[in-house]
């Protein structure tokens, strides 16, 4: 019997552990690791491990290469296993055993080995007995949708062969996990084989035990020390969705309603702990920072789940049709022609790339908003593309379509301008703080009266579907505000914001965290004129890193305005007061500091006493080792409500509008719009005592926090580990949840002075006037600038100001008291002659304003043409050198060849000279006579 599993490199100590116990209990048993995205040689083997990878096995290497192209890591890990096991019968095992890495295993598995030798096929099912219907995880459905029989384990013999090729002719295009397909990448397709293949079902509760059958067996411990599974010895443990460095999870598959949990089953508890100490030993940590090798394309580019697709389709076509399949990846210069493909059109002479058409294909919704998307819905599916594709997950920024040069190739409206005016380029349609501050600052540009367009960048995760106008006008100004932080900045400029920058007066509104900025970012200080730091925190924290002008922009605080009661019944809050904090995963967990807040509230309060929090979050699906810590940290208190996704913006404002409080315990805030937007309803804001809320926070208003400043240190990115921040004070805020339900009337009282000072305060028209301040002062800079567009006055502007001044009757004259009424006099008789000059003067003007306008235009568009050109040229050189560098190659092996050729033809002439000549017995002999 031999052993194998299969791991990406970043996994292998869990092999390791795997391996050892698998020997300890099976001597004389050879055991295997295959790493599916190793390269041959690069990882040794230790003295008991053999480690192989895709290159040892019976598998075309194109043919792998398209498979970790349309597979997902588990989907290529699960779709190896058919010829993991050909290659242990290949190399002479009688019975080829497949278990899952993080399975550890505790007995023998010598019965394993007769099964199979005598029944050919070996599995276990997920359970064994009916399952409750009590709404608890895992259930029946669950398991149907899973596959009837685990495939962390199955065990095959030589007689198998048969099997095993029907198994990977599935695989091999096959191993999806999409349920819409009925299809869970290995484990469905071995729902078939009890009815094709000879098989044995292994039903010993010792085997394959796991979270999902756990409440059918009752572990124990036996005299000797050994675990016992329903009185039978525990065989192997499968310790799926375990991980050491999350204790309190049994599986992190399983996180809500799960049928078991740690904390209730003491030697569960202990199996789990001592496995993650072994496997962290093992050298986890170090591990796990490895990436996964076919997780991405060149220069960084992810591969989401619509590539995968898209190429899979491509792939499927070629078998189908005898076409020539999609360009190879992962090869030392596949992946530009790859990259080259995906961003071919899907037809000649349309601009919808491959990349865009795939998934459209994949979208019922696109395929009913944009039916004709080679026609006369081209244009409504690249803006879709442009703006959402990526957002939404399904191309990387790379892939997607650019809006920005859209824009220009299908508006031939759009003029440039040198009246003085913005460009306002932000997150609008954005649902997170970033997005907010975008829309804040468009209101205060409409306020100030100034001629603006919006230029919406969609470079986001969070959801797009925030209300937002766009401008109908879509002039390009001399200044360009952008509503882009400093880390983004230089990925926006790329993606087009060149076009709002390049020759105007560049003001960037960033936003800043910590007291250190950091020096990576310290490059967008190039891209910009002056900066608008977000509070007076941002602005100590930047202006410390250059020496360009950094304002405070005076953001106004938007009275929210309640358009509908809350249902509070919808998301599980109870009757009573409740405190309410909301947060965004993408903004950081320990920033954000949710864990302060559960445990102030629980040290104020009993469970069942009164009060609820409820902590609204977003984006915790992207993040759920953070989303899980919040869930355990609350899981035992029945009175802390956790909302776990976007609501429409008027139910969240009621759900602020009905707290009694607002808490936020962070340890730092660029600004703190959630707790400005809970001041300005009137609410009791408990928060920490530091950083940016404190420009519109102070103790006549609000509950502040003490705090000590504390290291931020290690796994906090974007946020350097050596800076610091604040720890807030448990204990105080406790105190202050306490006050606020004890004092009612006190409370309502703080919250009421809180809204009137906040809107007294902070009110659009203060934004408004800094704006415009701000937009005269960059105006004026671009007057001083030789050749630049603010200088050109614009003649126009000033020949229309000309045209329509009045007459000045009072300039000097040697008789003043008769030149005045005479002028005048004069001037009435020829205003109306004067009329007909004006307007054939304004027609002159107005048409020089339109050719000068479309100039511009034109040459901006050119400029883009020419970007664009210089890109494809660039990739045509790089593909150039790579085909001269191959033929040079080629060059050298047929020069090599001949020269084999050469050799072998002089051997074999030396051959045929020695065949020719007489033999010893045939040569004449001197001596005879």
């Amino acid at each position: 019997m031999q052993a194998i599993t299969i791991v990406a490199r970043n996994h292998v100590p869990f092999a390791a552990v795997l391996a050892e116990s698998f020997r300890e209990h099976n001597p004389g048993s050879e055991f295997v690791t295959l790493v599916l995205d190793a390269e041959p040689g690069e990882i040794d083997d230790d003295s008991e491990t053999t480690f192989l990878t895709p290159a040892d096995l019976a598998l075309d290497p194109d043919e792998f290469g398209r498979m970790a192209l349309l597979y997902d890591i588990a989907e290529l890990s699960t779709a190896l296993k058919p010829w993991a096991l050909q290659l242990l019968l290949d190399r002479g095992a009688g019975v080829a055993v497949y278990l899952d890495p993080d399975i550890f295993v505790y007995s023998s598995l010598s019965d394993v080995e007769q099964l199979s030798l005598a029944n050919g096929v070996v599995l276990t099912p997920h359970t064994t007995s009916p399952m409750p219907r009590d709404g608890k995880r895992p259930n029946e459905a669950d398991i149907m949708a899973a596959g009837v029989y685990n495939l962390g384990f199955i065990a095959v013999d030589r007689s198998s062969g048969p099997m095993l090729r029907w198994w990977q002719e599935r695989l091999l295009r096959d191993s999806l996990s999409d349920q819409t397909r009925m299809l869970f990448t290995d484990q469905r397709w071995v729902d078939l084989v009890p009815g094709y293949f000879r098989h044995a079902i292994l039903n010993d509760p010792g085997y394959n035990v796991a979270h999902w059958n756990l409440d059918q067996r009752v572990l124990a411990r036996a005299d000797d020390g050994s675990v016992l599974v329903n009185d039978h010895p525990l065989r192997f443990f499968h310790f799926s969705g375990y991980r050491p460095e999350k204790p309190w999870m049994l599986s992190k598959h399983i996180a809500q309603d799960a049928r078991v949990v740690l904390s209730e089953h003491a030697l569960l508890r202990e199996l789990c702990d001592g496995y993650g100490e072994l496997v962290l030993k093992a050298g986890l940590e170090a591990a796990t920072k490895m990436p996964y090798r076919f997780a991405e394309l060149y220069d960084n580019i992810v591969i989401t789940p619509a590539i995968r697709q898209v190429y899979r389709a491509a792939v499927l076509d070629a078998d189908r049709y005898g076409r020539a399949y999609p360009p190879a990846a992962f090869g030392a210069d596949d992946n530009e022609h790859l990259l080259d493909w995906l961003l071919g059109p899907a037809e000649v002479d349309s601009r919808v790339s491959r990349a865009l058409h795939g998934v459209w294909q994949l979208r019922p919704d696109l395929q009913v908003a944009y039916p004709n998307p080679f026609g006369s819905d081209e244009l409504g599916l690249l803006l879709w593309g442009a703006n959402s594709a990526v957002a939404e997950g399904w191309l990387p920024p790379e892939l997607a379509p650019n809006e920005l040069e859209i824009t220009l190739e299908h508006r031939s409206e759009v003029a440039v301008r040198s009246v003085p005016g913005v460009n306002v380029a932000g997150y609008f349609q954005a649902e997170l703080g970033v997005g907010q501050i975008g829309r804040l600052l468009v209101d205060a540009v409409r306020e100030t009266g100034l001629p603006y367009s919006t230029w919406r960048s969609t470079r986001t995760v969070s959801r797009q579907l925030a209300g937002f106008d766009d401008s109908s006008e879509q002039a390009l100004y001399p200044v360009t505000i952008a509503s882009i932080n400093a880390d983004q900045l230089g990925i926006w400029d790329q993606d087009g914001g060149r076009l709002l920058r390049d020759e105007r007066y560049t003001i960037g509104v960033w936003a800043w965290e910590v007291e250190e900025f950091p020096d990576r970012f310290c490059a967008a200080f190039d891209l910009v004129d002056e900066v608008w730091a977000i509070s007076s925190f941002c602005r100590t924290a930047i202006a410390a890193k250059t020496d360009k002008p950094v304002h405070v922009i005076p953001y106004q605080i938007a009275e929210p305005v309640v358009t509908e009661p809350l249902d509070r019944s919808a998301y599980g809050i109870g009757d009573g007061p409740y405190f309410l904090f909301a947060f965004d995963h993408q903004s950081g967990f320990e920033r954000k500091n949710p864990l302060a807040a559960v445990k102030a509230f629980a040290q104020a309060f009993e469970p069942g006493e009164g009060p609820q929090l409820v902590i609204k979050t977003i984006n915790g699906d992207r993040w759920l080792p953070d989303r899980e810590r919040l869930r355990f940290a609350s899981a035992n208190r029945p009175d802390i409500v956790l909302i776990e996704d976007y609501l429409p913006p008027t139910a969240l404002t009621a759900l602020m509008a009905d707290a009694t409080a607002y808490v936020s315990l962070h340890r730092a805030e660029g600004y703190g719009l959630t707790l400005a937007e809970a001041l300005a309803l009137g609410k009791p804001v408990v928060a920490t005592r530091y950083s940016g809320n404190l420009d519109f926070m102070n103790d006549d208003i609000s509950l502040l926090v003490a705090y000590e400043l504390v290291p931020i240190g290690d796994g906090s990115p974007p946020y350097p580990a050596h800076a610091q921040w604040a720890e807030p004070d448990i204990g105080a805020a406790a105190s202050h949840l306490r006050w606020i339900i004890d004092n009612p009337v006190q409370a309502a009282e703080l919250g009421t002075r809180a809204r009137a000072q906040v809107l007294r305060s902070a009110g659009v028209t203060r934004a408004a006037e800094f704006v415009a301040g701000r937009v005269r002062a960059a105006m004026a800079t671009l007057d001083s600038r030789v050749g630049s567009p603010g200088r050109v006055l614009d003649s126009f502007a000033e020949a229309a100001t000309l045209i329509h001044a009045a007459p000045d009757v009072g300039t000097p004259s040697r008789f003043p008291r008769l030149a005045r009424p005479a002028r005048a006099a004069i001037y009435r008789a020829l205003a109306h002659h004067d009329e007909h000059m004006v307007a054939g003067l304004e027609a002159v003007v107005s048409a020089g304003q339109e050719l000068r306008q479309e100039i511009e235009a034109r040459l901006e568009h050119l400029e883009a043409a020419e970007r664009a050109l210089d890109a494809r040229e660039g990739r045509i050189e790089r593909r150039q050198s790579l085909l001269q560098e191959r033929l040079a190659e080629q060059s050298r092996a047929h020069r090599q060849l001949e020269q084999q050729l050469r050799e072998q033809q002089l051997l074999l002439d030396a051959a045929r000279s020695a065949a020719a000549k007489p033999t010893g017995a045939t040569q004449p002999n001197p001596h005879a006579e």
